[in-house]
């Protein structure tokens, strides 16, 4: 009777995965990044554009998953996020917006990685914050 149950558990559809509100908010920052390295960035966080010779060889960055309007809010968060945070934000820009490993951040910061992985989940947490108020 017990593996009878099992199995017919087994059998059920599995729920899709719920990402938490960390890992949804760090889907939109990559998506982000990807947003402003195609020159759509905001004021300050606007990244270099490319060289000459490689905008003639056309773009290797993916096209980001993320509508404009839902760039734009993120871009005004970070924003606001480096003008009154400026540790915090330059963590998540060199995490998301260079590609930094957390590492290699510590190690240019001078301090523990642990401070660097705390401080980087509380910046995320504020944009989270930031773009959807109602829930947090």
């Amino acid at each position: 009777q017990n593996t009878l149950f099992r199995q017919r558990i087994a059998a059920m559809p599995q729920p899709a995965a719920v990402l938490s509100p960390i890992d949804e908010t760090s889907f939109l920052l990559k998506e982000w990044a990807r947003w402003s390295r195609l020159g759509n960035g905001l004021g300050q966080l606007r990244y270099p554009s490319q060289a000459t010779f490689q905008r003639l060889r056309g773009s290797s960055v993916r096209t980001p998953l993320i509508s404009d309007e839902m760039a734009s809010r993120a871009d005004l968060a970070v924003s606001r996020l480096v003008n009154l945070d400026p540790e915090g934000g330059g963590i998540l820009l060199a995490y998301f917006l260079e590609g930094q490993a957390i590492a290699w951040i510590a190690r240019d910061l001078e301090v523990q990685r642990a401070r660097v992985d705390k401080i980087l989940a509380a910046s995320i947490a504020w944009i989270a914050g930031k773009l959807d108020p109602d829930q947090y």
